[in-house]
């Protein structure tokens, strides 16, 4: 028990800002739900700072409760703004449109407009900033370079989940404007760029959808799905990263590196701005944004303070992401890599023993190669077990059902997938200066990419099996996740010690 207090009230002096996170994340969900049992778990990750009275942590552990108070206080001010409605609710309403985004179906493909109704209206109420989907007409489709007024249906969907169905038509409303034609627009001219650089339609469309998050291809998004990697699809800090690194790789050698710094933030924030906001794109672009000023100003970080600075961030920008899958999986897959990772990668090296450097210099070149490949397999081993054993809860919560083939797919793939983007930038960059270089690169890695497409089509057959259950309460999976906090904090303390 005393190992498990050390390991906690060490990981919040270190971390306060994730501990606030978690406290904010809590009040707010508790303001939502009205579950008392959201309370009970803000008090007792609070427990380590009370059973270290004698060190004077009164102003802390108060400080926590008060954040918790505050989210559950917020979270209020947020539902009185919405309406109190049987819906679905005919109305009339202000959108401010934010995204485009084209959902096909077996039949047809449609235009989604995702954005804000900024202001409903209806005989029996009035509500502001609700988000909303609103399908555009067919035929001819508005272009979203403005706010809209409307007339028609409010509809919800599930939790914090609205669509506006429309009757009537899309009437511009002067003086406003939107990114989001623009964004489209930019979009359809990279997919274009992406269509003549990769030949193979299926490869292209994979990149495509790495570097956008846009999928086109259902039965792609069926294909990860079913191996359990819809995150590789899903733009979040892996993508980031990788096209930091590239960025920043060839930013330093240009730059003191206070400016390439400067230059990164405005790169990256120029990317984050042509996606569009989402929950872990947003994580991602102020992750990275963080990180970066650290550097500019010479403060060090730790990483998962950082995650609790964008939680809280994100949190008080626009409370009702609690509910989207994206925030839920990527801030705990975020949380994972960092707590658990050096956990588990101790448990790895049992299997895969690190060797002495006077053993390695008396190996053959191709017992070093192979050496290589096993150090490379317990890192990769290690990520992936850290981040399943938090999600998988998660996953069976949402979805009832997890593949098994995700824990195998997602040693290997989410490094080969890393290759093929970092392949397809290099091309891209010499497409502009050396386009027979850039040919020979992309020509390489359109196999390399179809190779992977291949590996995700046709799976081995004998590891096709899921994790099913019926129903999984929400409070036990916070329970569970709790546990596995202080599990793994008390951990890292007794390793670090």
């Amino acid at each position: 028990m005393q190992s498990i207090v050390n390991g906690a009230s060490g990981l919040w002096k270190k971390s306060p800002a994730l501990l606030l996170g978690l406290q904010l994340l809590l009040g707010i969900a508790f303001s939502f739900s009205n579950d008392f049992f959201l309370l009970l778990i803000a008090i007792i990750i609070t427990l380590p700072f009370w059973a270290l009275a004698k060190e004077k942590m009164y102003a802390q552990t108060l400080l926590c409760l008060s954040t918790c108070i505050f989210g559950a206080l917020y979270g209020h001010i947020i539902i009185d703004k919405e309406p109190s409605l049987n819906f679905p609710e005919k109305g009339y309403a202000l959108f401010s449109p934010s995204n485009i985004k084209q959902e096909a179906s077996a039949f047809h493909s449609s235009f989604v407009y995702k954005g804000e109704l900024t202001y409903f209206v209806s005989e029996s109420t009035e509500a502001y900033d609700i988000p909303c989907r609103v399908k555009a007409p067919k035929g001819e489709r508005p272009k979203a370079n403005s706010s809209f007024f409307l007339s028609g249906s409010l509809k919800k969907n599930g939790p914090q989940s609205f669509e506006f169905i429309t009757d009537g038509p899309w009437q511009k409303v002067k003086n406003t404007y939107s990114f989001a034609q623009m964004r489209y627009n930019a979009k359809k001219a990279f997919h274009t760029f992406v269509k003549k650089q990769i030949s193979d339609k299926k490869a292209s469309d994979f990149l495509y959808a790495l570097c956008t998050g846009e999928v086109e291809d259902r039965m792609m998004s069926h294909e990860f799905s079913k191996l359990g990697l819809q995150h590789i699809l899903a733009v979040s800090g892996f993508h980031f990263a990788l096209i930091a690194l590239f960025a920043g790789s060839i930013l330093k050698r240009l730059f003191p590196e206070k400016i390439y710094l400067f230059l990164l933030i405005l790169l990256i924030s120029f990317y984050f701005f042509f996606l569009g906001s989402s929950p872990s794109v947003f994580r991602a672009w102020i992750a990275i944004t963080l990180w970066s000023l650290g550097k500019i100003l010479e403060k060090k970080s730790r990483g998962l303070n950082t995650l609790g600075v964008c939680l809280l961030i994100e949190l008080i920008i626009s409370p009702r992401c609690i509910f989207h899958l994206g925030f839920q999986l990527s801030f705990l897959c975020t949380a994972a890599l960092l707590l658990c990772t050096p956990v588990t990668l101790q448990w790895m090296k049992v299997l895969f023993p690190p060797r002495d450097k006077s053993v390695l210099l008396e190996l053959s070149p191709l017992e070093r190669v192979a050496y290589l490949f096993c150090c490379f397999f317990r890192g990769a081993l290690a990520i992936t077990l850290a981040v399943h054993i938090a999600s998988i809860p998660v996953c069976l919560y949402h979805f009832g059902t997890f593949p098994l083939l995700s824990l195998t797919y997602n040693i290997f793939f989410p490094w080969l997938t890393g290759i093929s983007m970092f392949g397809f930038m290099t091309a891209s960059l010499f497409s502009f200066c050396l386009p027979f270089l850039a040919n020979l690169l992309n020509s390489v890695n359109t196999s390399f990419t179809s190779f992977l497409m291949e590996l995700s089509a046709h799976p081995p057959s004998l590891l096709q099996y899921n994790i099913s259950v019926s129903v999984i309460p929400a409070s036990v999976v916070i329970l569970y996740l709790t546990v596995l906090l202080f599990f793994f904090s008390a951990l890292s303390a007794e390793k670090s010690a």
